[in-house]
């Protein structure tokens, strides 16, 4: 095959490849615009989901604030009509503390064991 004839070939190989690599490259291109598209959406949509949720936990915080504050006063309330029920039993803590005092509130002398 002649020099000639090489260049020609050479030439219409990438006349005819050409387009097709340009087909490749834009497709590719075009599914990487898509893709960032889709990526971006995603990113919105969790950055506003994530708000809402800051949203509501705020909400939420203020609702349980003011449910415990209701029931104090609730409880207040209660408390100044039944103030017997407002005694209490000592616990077991208390049992043992105050057994383990005198009528001063100083320690009762241990036993030392027996020695035989």
């Amino acid at each position: 095959m002649s020099l000639t004839q090489r260049f020609r070939l050479r030439q219409k190989l990438m006349r005819d490849i050409a387009p097709l690599i340009q087909q490749v490259a834009g497709t590719s291109i075009a599914e990487i615009d898509r893709l960032i598209t889709e990526l971006q959406k995603a990113k919105n949509h969790l950055q506003s989901e994530g708000e809402r949720v800051e949203r509501e936990m705020v909400r939420y915080t203020k609702l349980t604030q003011m449910a415990s504050f209701t029931a104090k006063i609730i409880f207040d309330a209660i408390s100044q009509w039944h103030p017997t029920s407002n005694q209490q039993k000592p616990g077991a803590s208390e049992v043992t503390a105050a057994s383990t005092e005198n009528n001063m509130g100083a320690p009762l002398p241990t036993r030392s064991p027996v020695q035989p």
